[in-house]
Order: structure tokens, then sequence, then C-alpha cells
């Protein structure tokens, strides 16, 4: 890894001083573990091992990136099943490709100082343009902290016209919780397996009783 230094901004950056001192530790071990994108594994375990390695602990750890989430310093993601994180504000000269999975669009979106993660993402998409069409949906990405990503407006209007008995944002809303207390079952693709979910969720829905057509009695009391 090659030596980085810390700018001047550090000491009055209002971001990073509302993190705790053991989370700003965190966060300047992270900056000399990351590749030359800013990439680093987002899961705890990993990242305390490699960054505590005299002393890893992972329930620790968790809570530490939790905090570096809240503060906007890191922004984690989800590729393939496995969770990753992006350093924020990241201005270093890539020297080598990427070791880690480009964070989808939404997440780029969110970072500061992105003009080169941005660029290689927009590069990476080109190159599958002979198997995509330009009306295929958007990537649907799940982070513990932020949510879903790439649940636009046209998404949740074709969702509410295929399962019309559910309430779309809360079935998001106990997906979400559900693999929040599901770690293991991490999916390889959301997009499906929220289909399946409200799937699910409508076949179980009670059935609203068919009135048109029927014919209206009285009924002497």
């Amino acid at each position: 890894m090659p030596n980085r230094w810390i700018k001047e901004a550090y000491c009055s950056s209002s971001r990073i001083n509302s993190a705790s001192a053991e989370a700003r530790d965190l966060w300047v071990r992270l900056l000399v573990k990351a590749d030359d994108h800013g990439y680093f594994h987002g899961n705890a375990q990993l990242v305390a091992s490699a960054c505590f390695p005299l002393q890893p602990n992972a329930r620790r750890c968790e809570q530490l990136l939790s905090e570096l989430t809240a503060a906007q310093l890191i922004v984690r993601y989800d590729s393939g099943g496995k969770i990753y994180l992006a350093m924020t504000q990241w201005y270093e000269r890539p020297r080598s490709k990427s070791k880690y999975p480009l964070p989808p669009k939404v997440i780029c979106e969110q970072l500061h100082g992105h003009e080169n993660i941005c660029e290689q993402l927009q590069a990476s998409t080109t190159t599958t343009t002979t198997t995509t069409t330009s009306n295929a949906p958007n990537e649907i990405t799940f982070d513990a902290e932020v949510g879903w990503g790439g649940v636009d407006e046209s998404t949740v209007a074709a969702w509410r016209e295929a399962y019309p008995a559910l309430d779309i944002p809360t079935e998001l809303a106990k997906a979400k919780e559900w693999i929040k207390a599901n770690p293991k079952n991490r999916k390889s693709n959301w997009r499906r397996f929220l289909n399946g979910w409200l799937n699910r969720g409508q076949d179980r829905a009670p059935r609203v009783p068919q009135t048109t057509g029927a014919k209206s009695r009285k009924v002497a009391l």
C-alpha cells in the first residue's frame, strides 16, 4: 500500500469531529487499507482483522463503521451478496484497477469528489450494452444503514399495479428488517428477492369479496 497523508482540514472538519475518537481512529486506518479508488471490504469482521490485527473485535468494529456511515465519512454497499465500503471525498490518483466491485450508481452519487469513480462506473456499464437495453430495470441494492437503493417511482408504481393488496413502502420496510435480522441470507439479486417477497405477501393477503353483478336483497326485520 502507498503512504498517504492526512490534510490539515482533518482538524477542523465538522464531519470528522462529529465521530468519536475510536471511529476517527478506524477512519485513519481505513485510509491506508483502501485501494487507490477508496474501496475496501465493508464486512465488520474483515475490517477488524485488517485494521486492528492485534485486537480484532468485529462487534465493536460494526458499531464504528455505522458511526462513520452516519457521519458520511464512508458509504457501504452490497455487491454479489458481499458488503464493501467506499471512502467519501477520495482524491487519490488511481494507479491500478480496483480490487473491489464498483459501487452502484445510486451509491456513486452520494460520494464527494467522485469523478473518477463515476467515470469507471460508466465505462464498466458500457461494455454490457450488447446484452442489455436502454429500458432495462435499474439495479436494486441494499445497505443495512441506507436501506434500498435503485427503487425509483416507476418501480414502486409497477409493484403497486402487480400487487394491489399490499402497501409497498411498508413491505419494503418489513423486508429490510428481515434482512438485517438474517444477515447470512444475503441475496445476489435483490430485485428477484423483492418480487418474491411481494408475491408471497399478495398470496397471503385477504381476498376482497366480489360484489359486481350480485343481486341486492331486502331483509325484513
